[in-house]
């Protein structure tokens, strides 16, 4: 599992490392829609998801490549900010 914070909120990701999906947890208290984005090593954004509403995001790693991506999740204002990194097996 990875846990990311931005102020006292916290973002789950899990299982991470994973093969064929991971559940992105957002925290219940911040402004939705939120957006997800993933960058391969190299910094080029390859995955782009918007307007999450739920609290719960299913990703898939069945489209990527085995590796480590960096992500990057912000809500509408960017009240809301974080990054990390998943691993796809």
């Amino acid at each position: 599992m990875a846990q990311t914070k931005t102020g006292d909120k916290t973002l789950d990701v899990t299982p991470n490392p994973f093969s064929s999906y991971t559940i992105v947890t957002f925290p219940e208290d911040i402004l939705r829609p939120c957006s997800i984005e993933l960058f391969d090593l190299n910094g080029d954004k390859i995955y782009s998801y918007s307007n999450i509403i739920s609290n719960k995001f299913i990703l898939s790693g069945k489209q990527l490549k085995k590796g480590s991506y960096y992500y990057k999740v912000f809500n509408l204002d960017y009240s809301f900010f974080t990054t990390g990194k998943i691993i796809i097996n």
